[in-house]
């Protein structure tokens, strides 16, 4: 329980840090009820708990990336490395 109410927070604050950066508004019932659904939904199949990572997103902010569409460069690159390159990083 104590995750959950620690993992939302720092969503929330993530999220309004940007949206005050980025000229937007932020609904914290809309982020509660994403992240709830988010983590309802991976515990069916054993995921991980879904949080906002603040080092990330002013990683892809600092980037200039504008979509969701880095994160399947960022999926295609650790694929890549994964398969091409382990035998030289092992």
């Amino acid at each position: 329980f104590v995750i959950s109410i620690v993992g939302y927070a720092l969503s929330m604050a993530t999220a309004k840090t940007f949206a005050t950066k980025c000229n937007y508004e932020v609904s914290s019932n809309q982020e509660l009820f994403a992240l709830g659904l988010a983590n309802l939904i991976g515990g069916f199949f054993n995921g991980y708990p879904a949080f906002s990572s603040l080092s990330r997103t002013c990683i892809v902010y600092e980037c200039g990336a504008k979509t969701p569409l880095h994160n399947a460069f960022s999926a295609l690159i650790i694929v890549f490395v994964l398969t091409l390159l382990t035998e030289y990083l092992y």
